[in-house]
């Protein structure tokens, strides 16, 4: 996953949201994301 804007900065939200959770951001690791997930040709509305 990217936490990154698209400037390619990490914002101090994500930041702090981690740092709160006593983990390091989990930049570049596999994971999903909602949006994208919605926007799958492969779904559909029901």
């Amino acid at each position: 996953m990217n936490w990154r804007n698209a400037d390619g900065k990490l914002p101090k939200y994500w930041k702090n949201h981690f740092k709160k959770l006593k983990m390091p951001v989990p930049e570049g690791v596999m994971g999903t994301n909602p949006t994208e997930l919605s926007r799958s040709p492969l779904l559909r509305k029901l």
